[in-house]
């Protein structure tokens, strides 16, 4: 596969050389089907895939059975590769990360990395919370209420002019599943300033 270029650059905007032979392993395996070998010859062709997002992209894309993937999948994680080039993205799934996080000091370590230092929070069972310290003692006694509960993303970050939207879901230690969505909002730094949560589907 030498016609497929192997880009590099010090901002690590560009494939590695790791990450580039990654991708040639799975373009020359028998077992990769045609639509997930062209849409790995259009990523290394391009050359400016972001190193977290290849890592995010192999591990769970990638890493599947090959064979059994179709081209709505293909479809699908090509645009959540390019949704990654996105900072609010990570700072949304960072947030996510948080709110798994089972102490105030992981809580709070995920939170800095994501959150404005006068940001809010509501939803329908919580008091306005404003800062990271008090959105810590929210996260951890939802996470005391019900040890081993685990939130995770099932949508994009739909954003537009500072504010966005995104789906959840809560999976209960006894299996239960509540879905959610929230509101958000965001500041030039990519800084969550505002969320509003709501529980269960839009009727």
């Amino acid at each position: 596969m030498n016609s497929i270029p192997q880009q590099l650059s010090p901002d690590n905007r560009y494939l590695g050389k790791t990450q580039v032979a990654t991708i040639h392993t799975k373009i020359d395996s028998p077992s990769t089907n045609e639509n997930w070998r062209n849409l790995l010859k259009k990523v290394a062709l391009s050359g400016i895939v972001l190193g977290a997002s290849l890592s995010f992209f192999v591990e769970n894309t990638i890493a599947q059975p090959i064979s059994k993937v179709n081209r709505t999948t293909v479809q699908n994680d090509t645009r959540i590769i390019m949704d990654l080039h996105d900072p609010i993205v990570e700072s949304i799934r960072q947030y996510t990360y948080a709110w798994n996080q089972e102490s105030p000091a992981a809580i709070k370590e995920a939170l800095v990395k994501c959150w404005s230092s006068t940001g809010t929070y509501k939803d329908p069972r919580t008091s306005l919370a404003v800062g990271i310290d008090q959105l810590v003692e929210v996260i951890y006694k939802s996470y005391k209420l019900s040890p081993g509960r685990k939130f995770r993303l099932v949508s994009k970050a739909d954003c537009h002019h500072g504010s966005g939207r995104f789906k959840w879901e809560l999976i209960m230690p006894n299996k239960k599943v509540i879905e959610g969505m929230d509101y958000f909002e965001y500041n030039e730094k990519n800084q969550i300033t505002r969320v509003v949560g709501f529980f269960g589907p839009l009727l």
